[in-house]
């Protein structure tokens, strides 16, 4: 039992060396943290150009880039509500046509085909929600 114990406690040559390299490899680096900072100099950036030049590009862009965005949000909102025609429909064999009169966009569609090419079929509504691509708000219109 005593060498059992003692089997776990000892350490053989190439071991001790092993621990004494790690141990001068930790102390090394703790002194080089701790007095690096007298040998180098700490340079202080300076942004102040660089803010004048954020300052200035935001002003620039400011009003016509929201505009724009809300524009085409408005027009993306208006495109889908004059496409989407309501109609009772089985999913299975649908025509493109008739899918993009339900208001999907092409990128859909395509992968509505792709799932019914590859052998898939609906069972049920629910599992329209299913297609990747088709939005929960898309869903429940």
């Amino acid at each position: 039992m005593k060498n059992n114990f003692r089997d776990y406690l000892t350490f053989n040559k190439r071991e001790r060396n092993g621990v004494f390299v790690l141990v001068s490899i930790i102390a090394l680096l703790i002194l080089y943290l701790n007095f690096s900072e007298s040998f180098f100099e700490n340079e202080k950036a300076d942004f102040t150009s660089f803010d004048s030049i954020v300052l200035a590009s935001k002003e620039i862009f400011k009003e016509p880039v929201t505009q724009q965005v809300e524009e085409q949000v408005v027009v993306a909102s208006e495109k889908e509500k004059t496409k989407t025609v309501y109609f009772n429909f089985d999913p299975n064999g649908l025509p493109e046509a008739d899918w993009k009169r339900l208001g999907l966009s092409e990128k859909q569609i395509k992968t509505i085909k792709n799932f019914e090419s590859k052998g898939g079929k609906f069972h049920k509504k629910e599992d329209l929600k299913k297609i990747y691509g088709i939005k929960e708000q898309q869903y429940k219109i």
